[in-house]
Order: structure tokens, then sequence, then C-alpha cells
């Protein structure tokens, strides 16, 4: 009789969403991509400067300034290249480890193994998906101590370096009272606003709380350039610093090649920026669109008692990048069954993702008691959320 019900609760899910989803087959997020993008590229093309030379580069870090209020933006080849940079200009190290929420997608995580640091995971609120800031604040109080060196975990005596703070699915986090816990134990900050370009908390964009932030412009983002992301910061030496790791540290010179430190090749080429540039153009339409689907989204949700629309809270305004729903925990087995069912019908939906602290590489990493974590991951969905939907 449950499996009967359950079916049926998934039956109604499935036609109520059918009734905002006018096309036979969706993707979970398709890029909006039109004439004034071929345009951009025929031109670069002609330019002859494809690669990372040209005028597009600088002309869409001056548009990420203007729209984010950031100060400096250094563009990259994709979001996790400007992660990569932010943990190498924090120097973490492998005496450091790196606060994160066990909930993210795996760059965060990646980023701080590359500078042999240690993850170290903790648990988000039900609202946000964002770090819980009062259980972090416990956590920290519990766990650490401070020296003249910085934040101490106490088991494991690295120095707690900085925390990743995630706007999850475009969904802003309680920043503001992060950072001051943050600040409280010495912490250094780095937002991972990959997912949530045209986010606002306290009308202050996502990524310009911490000490860095970070895009994405990866082809299944609100905006894209292909594949491509940027680092912001008000800091000049980090943004000066970051230019010159991302550009091989290559000393400026006519015709020398002479590189003072180990750097990257993470230059955003010039013809992924001429994309970034004509996409920036209709951003704000873009924008609009994403919150009429999550109105319609939330509408016919409204009518169940057993499914939660992910909205915005107070003081936040969202981008609503990926739609998500969360099913009330006694219905929880429906997951599955619907994810199932929206496939079948050519609707592409997902899971969140595996929480980090189960990924094989990552399982030894310290954490804290993730609950929340453990029973959200087991009953949410992404719905599809991209520009060919309504």
């Amino acid at each position: 009789m449950k499996k009967y019900k359950e079916s049926l609760l998934s039956n109604r899910l499935l036609q109520s969403l059918r009734s905002v989803i006018k096309s036979k087959k969706v993707g979970l997020h398709e890029p909006y991509l039109g004439e004034n993008e071929k345009r951009y590229l025929k031109k670069c093309i002609e330019s002859g400067y494809v690669s990372y030379l040209g005028e597009y580069v600088l002309s869409l870090e001056k548009k990420i300034t203007d729209y984010t209020g950031a100060k400096y933006a250094v563009t990259t080849n994709s979001g996790t290249s400007a992660l990569h940079l932010a943990c190498r200009l924090l120097e973490i190290n492998n005496n450091c480890e790196v606060l994160m929420p066990a909930l993210s997608f795996v760059a965060p995580a990646n980023a701080v193994s590359y500078m042999n640091g240690t993850p170290h995971f903790v648990d988000i609120e039900n609202e946000t998906f964002g770090i819980d800031p009062q259980k972090l604040r416990n956590y920290l109080s519990n766990t650490t101590y401070l020296t003249n060196l910085g934040c101490i975990n106490k088991r494991t005596k690295k120095v707690i370096k900085a925390i990743i703070v995630i706007h999850a699915y475009g969904h802003p986090a309680q920043i503001q009272k992060i950072i001051r816990i943050a600040n409280e134990f010495k912490i250094k900050v780095i937002e991972d606003a990959a997912e949530s370009l045209g986010s606002f908390y306290n009308n202050k964009h996502t990524g310009l709380f911490g000490d860095i932030g970070v895009l994405s412009f990866n082809g299944n983002k609100v905006i894209t350039t292909g594949g491509g992301g940027a680092l912001l910061t008000k800091n000049k030496k980090i943004y000066e610093n970051a230019k010159h790791l991302s550009t091989t540290a290559k000393i400026k010179h006519k015709w020398e090649y002479i590189h003072n430190e180990v750097g990257y090749n993470y230059r955003m080429p010039n013809i992924n920026a001429a994309v970034g540039c004509s996409q920036f153009e209709r951003i704000s339409k873009l924008l609009k669109y994403k919150r009429r689907l999550a109105r319609k989204y939330e509408i016919i949700f409204e009518d169940f008692d057993e499914v939660r629309f992910m909205k915005e809270r107070k003081n936040s305004i969202s981008n609503y990048w990926l739609n998500t729903i969360i099913i009330e925990k006694n219905f929880k087995s429906i997951r599955d069954d619907l994810l199932q069912k929206l496939h079948k019908n050519g609707y592409q939906a997902r899971p969140l993702w595996e929480p980090l602290n189960k990924l094989k590489m990552f399982k030894a990493c310290p954490k804290d008691n993730l609950a929340v974590t453990n029973d959200i991951v087991s009953r949410t969905i992404n719905l599809p959320s991209g520009y060919n939907i309504i």
C-alpha cells in the first residue's frame, strides 16, 4: 500500500511538472546562445586573436567588475582554476586545513588538494544548503584553539587556514554571519560563487564578501563562455599576483621569456571571452526568465504538502540557477521513483551531489557531524532549469 501511494504521488508530481515544461525533451540547464554570439565569434576569428590575447578578455573582465561591483577580476579557463589560484594566493599547504560544506561539487576539495592541503567538512542548514553559521561556531569553539599561527585543530594540530563558502544552486549562504565567525577564529574566506552570478545578499553581489571570490562560466551556468571562470578580489596585491600566476608567471618583456616562479596557464582564451561578452549583454533578460520559471515551479508545488520548493530567503536575491525541491521526510523514498519517471519522459533531473566526505579520496578527511547534509541529500532533486522550458 505504501509503494502504491508513493507511486501515485510521483505520478501527480510528474503531471504538475508537465504543466510547466512545454518542451517534450529538456536538459538540466542548457545555455542560451544566439546570433549575437555568432557575430562576436566571427569578429574574434577575423581578428586572428583567438587565444590569450585580444580585446574580448579585457572587455569581459570590465563587464564582470561593472556588473558585480568587484574592484578587480581575473578571467580564467575554468572556475576550478580560479579556486586553485585562490588557494595558492592564501598560501594553503600541507600543514593547512580548509573548511567547506560536505554538500558541494568536487571542485573546492580538489583545489585544496592541489596545494596538498586537507579538506575539512562542515554541515549545512536546511533553508539555503549553505554552511550553518551557528553549528560552525560551536564546532570551532569545541575543536580548535587560537595561537599566533592562527586557528589550530586540536586533533590534527594543523592550521585551519581558510573556509570556502558555497552559495548552493544560486541561493546566497548566510555569508555575513560566516565571515564574522571566520574573523573571530582568524580564518580567511574564499567565496565559491560559481553557481551564483546574479545573486545578491543584502544588496551586495555574492563573491564580494570574502578575501577572494570565484565565478564559473561553464556551459551549464547562468551565462557561459563555453568553459571559463573568474577570480574576484578587492585586494590589489591579490589581483596582481593572480594575474601573474595565471599567465605562467611570465615577466613582461618585448621578446625575452622569463618566468620568476612556478605559474599556471590558466588564462581564458579570447574566443571564449567573446562569447562571454555577448552573454553579459543579455544577463538581465536571462535572470528575469529564470525568476519567471522559478515562480511557475513554486506555484505548482504549493499544492503539495509532501514537497517544498527551495526559495530565496529574506535579504537575498537568488539567480535560481538550478530549481530544487525537497521531499518531506516521510516521503523521501519517492525520490528515485520520481527521477526515473522524469528521465523516462525526457526531462533531465538529478539528485544532489554525493557528499564529499563519502568520496573515496576524501573519506579520511576531518569532519563535523553532518546530520543535515546526510538527511537533505537523500530527499532532494534538481529540476530542469534551462532557457528552453517555458
